[in-house]
This record gives C-alpha cells, sequence and structure tokens, in this order.
C-alpha cells in the first residue's frame, strides 16, 4: 500500500509540474504582450494572474487525458470498441438489423445495456462516500469499464490465436461481429493507429521546438521583471531550463491530445457536414445565422493562429539566445519552421474548442427552431403558438415558485445575503472572466506589421467565442434514459474544455466566505418555522445548499439486481471478467522483463492455469470458490520476487486483493 501511495504521489506531482510548464508558458505570453503595449510590470503580472487562471483546470483534463492515451492498456481498441457499441448496438434509425432486441444478437449486448441501466439509476446523485450506493456504483462503473475492454478484445482478437483457449461465448460472439462490421472497425484501428504514430512524432517536435522558443520567452520576460533583471546573466540558465524543459514537455502532451481527439472524432467536419444537409432541406434564417457564425469562428480561429505564430516569430527574433551555440543557429529554424510547427498545433487547438461552440449553438438554434416548428404544426399559426408560449412560460414560473416554496418557507426565500451573493459574485465572475478574455489576446499582439491592440482584440474574441459556454449552463444528462439518449450520453466523445474548477471562483468563495456563514446561518436558523420537519436543515446541509452543492440522496439497489444473468449463456459473466482482469495483468505486468525473465514466465504459467480453471466454471459460486482456493494455497511463484525479498509482489497483491474485491468475490453490503 505504501508502494501505490508512493506511485500515486509521483503520478500526480510529475501532472501538475506539467501544468505548471504550461500555464508559465502562456502566462509569459501574455505578460510579455502585455508589457509591449503598456509597459508597466504591474499591468503585465495581472495579465499573467488572469490569462492562467482559468486554464489551469483544462491544461490538467487535457494532460491527463493524452497520459491516458500514451499509456493506457488498448486505450484505442477500447475507444473504437465504444464507437463500434454506440453505431451498431443502439443504431440511429429505429430498429436497425443490429438491435438488441434480436434473439440473433449474443447475450453480451443484453448483458451490457442491463448493467449500464443499472449504473444509470445513480446518474447525477450524490451519494455518501462508503454508503451502500457509494460502493455499488464504483462496482458497476469498473464492471462497465471490463465489459467494454473485454468487447474491445472480442472485436480486434488476434486471428491466430487458439480457438481451444476460448469460450463458446467467446466464439459465438466473434463470429457475429465477423459479419457485423467487424472488418470496418478493424481498417478503422489500422488508420487511427497510423494517425496516432504520426501525432506522437509531430508532438515530439513541436515539443522540442516549444523548449527551444520557452527559452526566448522566458529571456524576453526576464529581461524587465526586476527581480530576474538583478540577477547576472550566468544565473538565468538555472531557472529558465527547468521551466522551458516543463513547457515543452506538456506543450507536446497538450499536441498530442488535440490532434487525437480531431483524427478520432472530426468535430468540425462533422459540424460542417450538419450545416451543409440542413441547407439542403431548406434555407431558415437560423440556418444561414448558424453558417455565419460557424464561418466567423473559423476565420476568427485561424486569424488568431496566424496572430500567434507572427508573436513567436517576434520574440526569437528580438530576445537574446540563453546560450552562446543557439545564436548559431541558422535563422530560419526559429525565423520559419518554430513559427510554422507553433502555427499547425495552434489550429488543431483552435479548430477543436471552436466546434465545442459550435456545437453548442447549433443546439439552441436547432432545439429552438424544432420547438418553434412543432408547435407552427400543431396549432395552426404563429399567434396560437405566441399564446401557447406565454402561457408555457407562466407554468413554469409558476410551478418553480411552488417548488422553491415546498422547499423552503417564505423567511428561507427572503434570505438578504443570499440575494448580495447573487448580484455581486456572478458580476465579479464575468469581470474577471473578461480580463482573463483581454490577457489571452495579449499572448499574440506582437504581429509585424499590426497594430498591437487589433491583435490582442482579435484574440480576445476568439477566445470569447471558444470559452463562452462558460456562462452558458448545458448539460448532457437528461432525466429520462432511452437507449439512444443513454449510450450517446456514455459512449459518446465528451467534451474537454471545462472551466468548473477555476481559480477565480474559488478565490471569491474564500473572500465572500463570511458572507456565505451569514447566509448559512440564515437558512439554518429560517428552517425551524417550516412545517416539514425534514426540511429542517443542520449548518452542513445548510452550508452546502449556498455553495451549490446538491444534497445527499440515498439510493441503493437490491443485491439480486447487481447480478449479472443471461440464461443463454454457459458460463457466468464473472469468471469472463475474472479471466479478463488475468490476461491484462499478464500484458501490462508480465509481457516484457530485462531482470527476473524466469520468475515472470512462472508467475504467468500460474495465472494461465487459473484461467483455465475459470472456464471450466458454470456458476458465480464456482468462479468466486475457485479464486478463494488460489487464495488459501497460492502458487508459490505469486510471492517470489526479483529484486528485494520484503513486501509483498505486484502479482500476489493483484491476486489477494484486486481479483478478489473487484472481480471474482464481488462484495455485497
Amino acid at each position: 500500500m505504501i508502494k501505490l501511495k508512493i506511485k500515486k504521489t509521483l503520478n500526480k506531482a510529475a501532472v501538475w509540474a506539467l501544468v505548471i510548464g504550461a500555464c508559465l508558458m502562456l502566462g509569459f505570453l501574455s505578460f510579455g504582450g502585455m508589457y509591449a503595449l503598456i509597459p508597466l510590470c504591474s499591468l503585465a503580472a495581472t495579465a499573467f494572474g488572469l490569462s492562467v487562471a482559468y486554464e489551469g483546470e483544462i491544461y490538467m483534463q487535457n494532460i491527463k487525458n493524452s497520459l491516458k492515451k500514451l499509456f493506457k492498456f488498448n486505450y484505442l481498441k477500447d475507444e473504437l470498441a465504444k464507437k463500434y457499441l454506440l453505431n451498431h448496438f443502439v443504431p440511429e434509425k429505429n430498429g436497425g438489423n443490429d438491435a438488441p432486441n434480436n434473439d440473433e444478437v449474443p447475450p453480451f449486448f443484453a448483458m451490457y445495456e442491463e448493467q449500464l441501466r443499472l449504473l444509470y439509476q445513480f446518474q447525477g446523485k450524490r451519494l455518501k462516500k462508503g454508503s451502500v450506493g457509494d460502493f455499488q456504483q464504483r462496482q458497476l462503473k469498473k464492471r462497465v469499464r471490463d465489459m467494454e475492454s473485454w468487447f474491445a478484445l472480442q472485436l480486434f482478437h488476434d486471428a491466430n490465436e487458439d480457438p481451444n483457449t476460448l469460450t463458446s461465448e467467446e466464439r459465438d460472439l466473434r463470429a457475429w461481429l465477423s459479419k457485423h462490421g467487424q472488418q470496418t472497425s478493424q481498417q478503422d484501428f489500422n488508420k487511427q493507429n497510423k494517425y496516432a504514430k504520426g501525432a506522437k512524432i509531430f508532438s515530439l517536435v513541436a515539443g522540442t521546438f516549444m523548449t527551444l522558443a520557452a527559452t526566448y520567452l522566458l529571456v524576453d520576460a526576464f529581461s524587465v521583471i526586476p527581480l530576474f533583471a538583478g540577477l547576472s546573466f550566468a544565473y538565468w540558465p538555472l531557472f529558465i531550463v527547468p521551466m522551458s524543459i516543463m513547457a515543452g514537455f506538456a506543450y507536446g502532451l497538450l499536441t498530442y491530445n488535440a490532434m487525437t481527439d480531431m483524427f478520432m472524432h472530426n468535430p468540425l467536419q462533422k459540424r460542417l457536414l450538419k450545416i451543409k444537409n440542413d441547407f439542403k432541406n431548406g434555407l431558415t434564417f437560423k440556418k444561414v445565422a448558424v453558417a455565419i457564425l460557424a464561418v466567423l469562428l473559423i476565420g476568427l480561429a485561424i486569424t488568431l493562429t496566424i496572430c500567434t505564430a507572427g508573436t513567436w516569430w517576434t520574440i526569437a527574433k528580438s530576445a537574446r539566445p540563453l546560450f552562446a551555440f543557439m545564436g548559431k543557429f541558422p535563422r530560419f529554424i526559429m525565423g520559419l519552421i518554430n513559427p510554422i510547427i507553433n502555427a499547425i498545433s495552434g489550429i488543431v487547438f483552435n479548430l477543436a474548442n471552436t466546434s465545442e461552440s459550435l456545437e453548442l449553438i447549433d443546439h439552441g438554434f436547432t432545439d429552438e427552431h424544432a420547438h418553434h416548428e412543432h408547435h407552427k404544426q400543431s396549432h395552426g399559426h404563429d399567434h396560437e403558438h405566441k399564446k401557447k408560449s406565454n402561457a408555457r412560460l407562466y407554468e413554469r414560473l409558476t410551478s418553480f415558485w411552488e417548488k422553491y416554496l415546498k422547499n423552503e418557507n417564505k423567511l428561507q426565500a427572503l434570505n438578504p445575503f443570499r440575494l448580495l451573493l447573487k448580484i455581486t459574485i456572478l458580476p465579479l465572475r464575468f469581470l474577471l472572466f473578461l480580463g482573463h478574455l483581454i490577457s489571452i489576446g495579449f499572448t499574440a499582439d506582437r504581429v509585424p506589421g499590426m497594430p498591437k491592440i487589433a491583435s490582442a482584440l482579435l484574440g480576445a474574441i476568439s477566445e470569447g467565442f471558444e470559452d463562452f459556454h462558460y456562462f452558458v449552463p448545458h448539460t448532457n444528462h437528461h432525466c429520462h434514459h432511452d437507449n439512444k439518449t443513454m449510450f450517446k450520453e456514455h459512449l459518446g466523445a465528451g467534451h474537454g474544455h471545462s472551466h468548473e474548477a477555476d481559480i477565480p471562483t474559488w478565490l471569491l468563495k474564500i473572500i465572500f466566505s463570511p458572507v456565505y456563514l451569514l447566509a448559512t446561518l440564515w437558512d439554518m436558523s429560517c428552517s425551524r418555522w417550516h412545517k416539514d420537519k425534514e426540511k429542517h436543515l443542520t449548518f452542513t446541509q445548510a452550508w452546502e445548499k449556498q455553495n451549490g452543492i446538491e444534497p445527499y440522496e440515498d439510493v441503493e439497489l437490491q443485491k439480486h439486481e447487481m447480478d449479472v444473468k443471461d440464461n443463454r449463456t454457459s458460463i457466468p459473466w464473472l469468471a469472463h471478467e475474472t479471466i479478463h482482469r488475468i490476461e491484462r495483468f499478464k500484458k501490462t505486468h508480465l509481457a516484457t522483463s530485462w531482470i527476473g525473465k524466469k520468475c515472470h514466465e512462472e508467475k504467468r504459467e500460474a495465472l494461465t492455469a487459473l484461467q483455465t480453471k475459470l472456464r471450466q466454471c458454470a456458476t458465480k459460486e464456482d468462479v468466486q470458490k475457485t479464486v478463494n482456493d488460489e487464495i488459501q494455497q497460492p502458487n508459490p511463484s505469486y510471492k517470489k520476487h526479483r529484486f528485494f525479498n520484503q513486501g509483498e509482489t505486484e502479482t500476489w497483491r493483484f491476486v489477494n486483493h484486486e481479483l478478489l474485491q473487484n472481480g471474482a468475490c464481488e462484495m455485497q453490503r
């Protein structure tokens, strides 16, 4: 356990170091841009802070996604398997040849759908940590992931694999897949794998050039910061070199994540194709407005990319090289190749964010337009539609007020401190976010032949359109879960751009904590006058309510609901799950070894023998007994060390803890 904690701590520290590196790069770009426009260190420092304040969480998400793509076992196959499930298991058209209620479809699909439906009973609910519901939710998440990973291995199986090592269910599923789009998925994998390799190479090149470019950027910034400007230039590399390496490494990961997302999901291409198809069904004002806005946003993204590349060219041309040998580089390396590399990386980032904003805008317009058309057809004319809309709005407001008073009495509803927070926090958040946009604009304001204020304004507008969804409430979660909606939410490409944990909001909550405290005390005290005693709030409940934290919900499934069952299977899913976990462990931990090769071979053979026993199990109880027997009488190789004969080995920890708790012997409370 100590080893695991150290490993997790080191991983978190590495991610944070990369996030800091990426933020430093962005912050010093903003610092230099502001100082070039108004040479005041205080203003430049403010621009530095505001530019990175909202981006840290975004960089964190993107870097984690990039590391997952690089190091997670079978990541690409797992993602393409999800894509297959989305396109074939629940087709866009009603019914479809591959509908899961078809008796010819293998039982895996019905079992997977049932587990996903159970998982979605916990969706959007806050569960108390350590509760039965929390345990069941975590158990279901692991099971769904295992099912998807197991399905990916069947979809992309090795053609030379011995059929005798497979269960009858695996053979049946593979036979069915061979007739239902497996070849297309395998071709897609080969294509995406080539793209991923190309993205790795380009990202490595981009990270290398960014490391060099960051040295010029930091020298440019240090020269105007009094603290560093007073130091001897000989000491500057001690600060600049580590910061540049972190920035370059982080930039390479960000580039890789953006490129692979664009290759795999093609969000911009899909959005533009949808606009084109909408035009074929007739022109309307809203369709034209969406198309014009799409062209405008893409144009702004391209313009911002050009401005950023021009800024890097200016920095490389004007700043002093950190080391003497860097001054001997041919001028086209930093003057031409570096801006081009940055431009390619930048256009991928900007278009990815632009496509997300386009999606949100298009959904808003489409939903409103569809609602309007529906009522025009239902009621005949616009006047009737307007009357119905007004009545519907009044009904919604009345319903909201009744629901509000049901949970609060009038004294609670008139909480003056909560009102004060509402009229101060939101405007302040908006002003800080506006400052962030302006600061981002300064990252690309040093373009040769272009006024600094003009290029900064273009950058701020572009960033505003890309991030405007920050203040637009939207969610992908729906209260009802038909197959199509449920699978789109779970298997579809999620948004990678989130401002939910931004630093300015956190700071505002700390500054206004006395007001939050007064609002909490008012709400807690006044709740005592509520007729329903269940609505009487404790201090913790009132505090969480003022901070927008949803109350705990008690959700618990019956024990029999947690079982994976299907009458058509001769071997329980629990056996498949356990066999799959063992196989994944063998490939990730015991596949290759430079030291202790014989030790690894013995462990692989022992685990393979356990898999053979599990394939002979007919019931869940048989699986549990087989694993328990293996733990009671373990193979000696499980506890054999390669280096030091202290503590438990990774293999024994897997068999004795992970396999027991998460797989074969599912804990039920």
